[in-house]
């Protein structure tokens, strides 16, 4: 028994034996139910969604990632899965395995590595201070729906080369589908229904760009881009630009949201960050450890095989949990512990292999300069704990849908 996320004793023993990523308790009870299970159960079979296999420890899910011959994406990362083997490709190179996937993998990974990203940096600063701007005098805001989400959204229209005033939907479109939980296998259809107007949005722009580019962004940067010898198809570069832009509104917000509440709850933590501002890049690699934005991914078994001494068969699926596998003592040193100094932190929250995430470096800009930002310009802001609101299903993304804060009002940076 264990109690994490509430005052409750919560039975993490019986959790493990129905695993159930998308409920209520896995939100308010992740990190024990992952510290019980690496230490009881690190490989558990979960009859949810058609079963599946739960692996928790560092060492069996870097077994998996590294292994793209018995281990496939094609079923869908997520359980359950809104696609089958034989489906196209709703993400690319989301959905797609070797050597196929690392076709489109080389078009992506030039336009965001550090080098290319130093572009973005004036306007990521730009855009942290403005948004600050519009509620440092007030004493409050919520850091969520009035920073995270707005930057995040901002950054990734920038970079995608797509219209910014577009921003307000993609924010409002990714809080709904957050906000209210469904039936798994409903709410993965109106995922699919809600990517509509996306859809709809990027073959505008795709059309616009074509006699009239948006120099430096990504639509530009792929228009003459050619495979084999001929350009991308329209879907292709749907496929490409959803991988990009939902995956971009996300995972940073959420990560940032779980760090503001930690170093709101740990003020001897803030202080020593607050002092040590060089010390950014390092305390990122941190939070992104501690606060997995994403708690982990699916794959499908190719062919009979074995995991951390477990007989997997051919066509069942695994839930590899990053979130689990960052809190491994065999790999970590008091991995409880938040350390801005860890040295080396070779952490899951990216994956890892050939499907390593590609915005990881775009994700790590943006932490670096809006938590400075903040930690400077908010330095003694409080979160407002009775007005916390989680996302609800965990499944896919682990943050915050409101986070209000206090603090000393400040000054406007113009």
């Amino acid at each position: 028994m264990a109690e994490d996320g509430g005052t409750n004793t919560f039975d993490v023993a019986q959790f493990a034996q129905n695993f159930d990523h998308h409920s209520r308790d896995y939100t308010n009870h992740l990190n024990a139910i992952f510290a019980h299970m690496r230490e009881q159960c690190p490989v558990a079979y979960s009859d949810a969604y058609g079963g599946f296999w739960v692996l928790t420890r560092y060492a069996d899910v870097m077994q998996v990632v590294h292994d793209d011959v018995t281990w496939s994406k094609l079923a869908g990362m997520s359980i359950p899965s809104n696609r089958e083997p034989a489906d196209p490709p709703t993400f690319l190179p989301g959905d797609l395995d070797p050597p196929e996937h690392d076709v489109y993998r080389h078009l992506l990974d030039p336009l965001l590595n550090p080098s290319a990203l130093i572009q973005l940096d004036p306007f990521i600063r730009q855009t942290v201070r403005e948004l600050i701007d519009d509620f440092i005098e007030k004493g409050k805001a919520d850091l969520v729906q009035d920073l995270a989400a707005p930057l995040t959204a901002l950054v990734t229209l920038k970079f995608a080369g797509l219209p910014l005033e577009e921003w307000p939907h993609h924010v409002a479109e990714r809080r709904e589908a957050n906000s209210a939980p469904l039936p798994p296998e409903e709410e993965m259809r109106r995922v699919m229904e809600r990517f509509q107007w996306t859809h709809r949005s990027f073959m505008q722009q795709l059309e616009i760009q074509r006699e009239n580019p948006v120099w430096g962004g990504m639509i530009e940067r792929l228009i003459n881009t050619r495979i084999d010898g001929r350009p991308l198809t329209d879907e292709e570069y749907a496929a490409i630009m959803l991988n990009v832009v939902i995956g971009g509104l996300e995972t940073t917000q959420a990560l940032l949201g779980s760090a503001w509440v930690h170093l709101s709850e740990c003020a001897d933590e803030r202080a020593d960050l607050q002092a040590n501002l060089n010390l950014m890049p390092a305390a990122v690699e941190e939070m992104l450890r501690c606060f997995s934005p994403q708690p982990g991914l699916a794959r499908i078994a190719l062919c009979d095989t074995e995991v951390g001494g477990q007989a997997i068969r051919k066509g069942e699926r695994i839930f590899m949990c990053w979130a689990s596998a960052n809190y491994d003592a065999a790999k970590f040193d008091d991995p409880e512990r938040f350390d801005i100094r860890r040295k080396p932190n070779r952490h899951l929250t990216f994956g890892a292999g050939v499907h390593q995430c590609y915005g990881r470096n775009l994700t790590r800009l943006e932490a670096q300069i809006c938590m400075t930002e903040v930690l400077t310009r908010l330095p003694d802001y409080r979160v407002d704990e009775g007005g916390v609101e989680r996302i609800p299903d965990s499944s896919t993304v682990y943050g915050y849908l409101t986070l209000p804060v206090t603090f000393t009002p400040g000054v406007r940076s113009d």
